[in-house]
This record gives C-alpha cells, structure tokens and sequence, in this order.
C-alpha cells in the first residue's frame, strides 16, 4: 500500500469503540474498576478486564490491562 498511486484517504468523523473496553463498560466491577469474566484475581490493579473459561488469571501491579484467555 505504502507505494501504490491507486489509493486516496477521505477524513471521516465517526465513533469507535474497542470491542474489549465495550465489554469492560457494560461489565460489573470492584471498588478498583477492575472486571472479571471467569475467575480472576486483582491485587494493586486497576481498570482491567479479565476474561478467561479456563485458567485462574491473576493480575499484580498493573492499570488498563486486557488479558483473554481461552
């Protein structure tokens, strides 16, 4: 793409939401923003969104982090 003469750009302004940050703002959460789907552990984390059907997932001393495991 970066060579080709045969592609133009048009400026539109339209709303985005990123699918995981929609399941995070439609999820329930802890007093710290965090959100689990499956089991999931937060300690000294905030604002992150577990989703898991499998494992334990455990999250230490971090902010605004998705972790997905299947």
């Amino acid at each position: 793409m970066e060579k080709t003469a045969h592609a133009g750009v048009i400026p539109v302004a339209c709303g985005w939401s990123d699918v995981w940050h929609a399941v995070w703002e439609l999820s329930a959460k802890d007093a710290e923003g965090n959100a689990a789907q499956g089991k999931a552990v937060f300690e000294d984390s905030r604002n992150c969104n577990v989703a898991t059907d499998k494992a334990l997932v455990a999250l230490e001393g971090v902010d605004d982090l998705v972790v997905v495991a299947t």
